[in-house]
């Protein structure tokens, strides 16, 4: 399979091209510290952009939620959930464009990613139908 044909699904993880950094985040306060820069596909949002009831786009993915981790291994997880003792996971939602796949989640593990497809392609395309409605 090309790469440039891979459709993101869940469990696959992804890099953020610009790292996460909640300001709440008592990570934050280290100036040092590089934000939540890898994520692990938990839901699929989006697969089509729907302007004025039509749709555009094949069925792959646009927008997809992740559970966050930064280069430690350490997830993120909201601050008043650690303060009350209770370990899950937050998510948060990224167009993928945002993203550059990492590994790719299979039966018996992850397979690395070499050569990763460029899905800012897909945020070109969106913004120029958009065009067309807005000039």
């Amino acid at each position: 399979m090309a790469m440039n044909d891979y459709r993101l699904t869940t469990g696959d993880i992804v890099k953020l091209k610009s790292p996460y950094k909640p300001a709440d985040f008592p990570q934050a306060r280290n100036l040092h510290w590089p934000g939540f820069g890898y994520g692990i596909v938990v839901d699929i949002l989006t697969t089509q952009m729907i302007v004025n009831g039509a749709a555009y786009g094949d069925q792959s993915p646009r927008n997809v939620s992740l559970n966050l981790y930064d280069a430690t291994g350490q997830m993120m997880i909201e601050p008043m959930y650690v303060e009350a003792g209770l370990c899950i996971p937050s998510y948060v939602d990224f167009h993928i464009s945002e993203l550059e796949l990492y590994k790719i989640a299979t039966e018996s593990g992850y397979r690395p990613v070499s050569n990763p497809p460029d899905w800012s392609l897909i945020c070109d395309h969106e913004q120029s139908i958009l065009n067309e409605f807005i000039g």
